[in-house]
């Protein structure tokens, strides 16, 4: 009975979940799937191949800050040089094979900016740029404003996927290497790493925002101080509050364009969060299948129009 059926070709769909890349690839490659993801190096490995296809989406990962269970974590300079300590370009080289892209602000840039302009083009580079050296300062600053010799330990907590695990071992070496901080990696499945975070219960925390609908707004009201939903690190500031606010009931599109600029330039100062990596996916797709559509916000794929040759 569905309004579009003759243009549905598939009868099945088999969807296998599987943790290892190296097995999923394997898979691939024996003809057991039609397409798998492709994780860090596996992406150079199919650079040039006709089955090489990108996921280019609307997802920004970051890391958080919970100055609650961490009472360090409420100075800011201490936030910027645990943000500004991580090498973002060497992570999406070491990490993510070159497959995405390093952030430059909190809003991915292909998002528009709501006056038919891509949000990063307008905006520019809100976020500080990779700096050891500033870093260390800024720590050094920070902990003496705090009466504190040190940092005290604490919990990076992300999934258990290989990605995320390796993306905590990786900020884990910049902060030992660049900051002389020692952090303890915590990869959690997917469903406790979540309830951990709605409930609060996390020092540092990897995750990732994917757009609900495109504009900044899905990346920037989540940081409002009285969002009890998503704002987990409890973020307060009435100057990010009052542009935010003011973009939403804002009606010339240039002015709000620009509130949402400067509202994403104050959290950028703040740092309560710090993004990493605006996030593409390559898939190996076989050659044969074609019509299939990944799209760059809510769906995983769109298999509708899917045939196989």
């Amino acid at each position: 009975n569905y309004w579009d059926a003759a243009n549905v070709k598939l009868t099945k769909v088999t969807v296998n979940v599987v943790k290892d890349p190296n097995t999923s690839l394997n898979m691939f490659e024996t003809n057991q799937v039609d397409l798998t993801e492709l994780k860090g190096d596996q992406f150079k490995m199919y650079q040039g191949k006709p089955e090489l296809t990108l996921k280019k989406e609307f997802v920004t990962a970051y890391v958080m800050f919970h100055n609650n269970k961490v009472p360090a974590f409420a100075n800011a300079k201490v936030r910027q040089a645990l943000g500004m300590a991580i090498d973002r370009k060497a992570l999406n080289e070491v990490v993510l094979g070159g497959a995405s892209i390093p952030s430059t602000g909190l809003v991915p840039g292909t998002v528009l900016d709501g006056n038919k302009q891509e949000f990063r083009k307008t905006a520019g580079d809100t976020q500080t740029a990779f700096d050891a050296a500033k870093a260390k300062t800024l720590l050094a600053e920070g902990l003496k404003e705090l009466n504190l010799t040190s940092l005290p330990k604490f919990k990076l907590t992300s999934d258990d996927t290989e990605t995320s695990k390796k993306t905590i071992e990786f900020i884990q070496a910049q902060w030992k290497q660049n900051l002389g901080v020692e952090v303890e990696g915590e990869p959690l499945p997917f469903a406790l790493r979540v309830k951990n975070m709605q409930e609060n219960n996390f020092d540092a925390l990897i995750a990732l925002w994917g757009a609900d609908y495109n504009d900044p707004m899905t990346f920037l009201d989540m940081w409002l101080s009285e969002n009890k939903s998503f704002n987990y690190v409890q973020y307060n500031s009435k100057a990010y509050d009052d542009l935010v606010k003011g973009a939403d009931q804002e009606t010339d599109l240039a002015k709000r364009a620009k509130m949402l600029v400067d509202a994403e330039k104050q959290l950028m100062v703040d740092m309560p969060i710090s993004p990493l990596y605006f996030r593409t996916r390559p898939y190996a797709k076989n050659v044969n299948v074609e019509g299939l559509i990944l799209p760059s916000m809510s769906k995983e794929w769109e298999l509708k129009w899917v045939t196989i040759k």
